[in-house]
């Protein structure tokens, strides 16, 4: 549970610094509105995700750290 609970940290924390999460031109983002099925999960939706620098893509690819600040 533990290892699966810092993943899902790490899933997410990457996700946040790397994009801006946006809802799309004519389709708002309600989460007030349910499936039914659950009662915890909201209808789905669509997002654009733009990239919040240009390390994102080398940071995404790569296998080495990026440090986003210059020294």
């Amino acid at each position: 549970m533990h290892v699966a609970e810092r993943e899902l940290w790490l899933a997410i924390s990457q996700l946040l610094w790397s994009f801006d999460f946006h809802s799309l031109p004519g389709e708002p983002i309600s989460l007030e509105e349910y499936e039914g099925l659950s009662g915890r999960t909201p209808l789905p939706f669509r997002l654009k995700l733009q990239p919040r620098h240009e390390f994102v893509e080398l940071a995404l690819k790569g296998d080495q750290e990026v440090t986003y600040w210059t020294l």
